[in-house]
């Protein structure tokens, strides 16, 4: 497994980027921590409706859902 997938040089972040879906919120902290520790640009969305807001202004490159 690749620890830091992306390093930042001198400009935007360019690390490759998570969207976490889940409605637990202490899953989703978890789940945000851990992909961060990974080298990875984690976000969380608490409900389908956010993550649809997300997906369309900024698309990740790897979706979490919950199932």
């Amino acid at each position: 497994m690749q620890r830091n997938p992306g390093k930042r040089i001198d400009g935007p972040d360019v690390r490759p980027t998570v969207l976490v879906v889940e409605d637990d919120p202490s899953a989703g902290e978890i789940a945000t921590t851990m992909f961060g520790m990974l080298g990875y640009q984690a976000r969380l969305a608490v409900d389908a409706q956010s993550a649809l807001k997300m997906l369309a202004t900024t698309p990740p490159d790897l979706l979490m859902l919950d199932i």
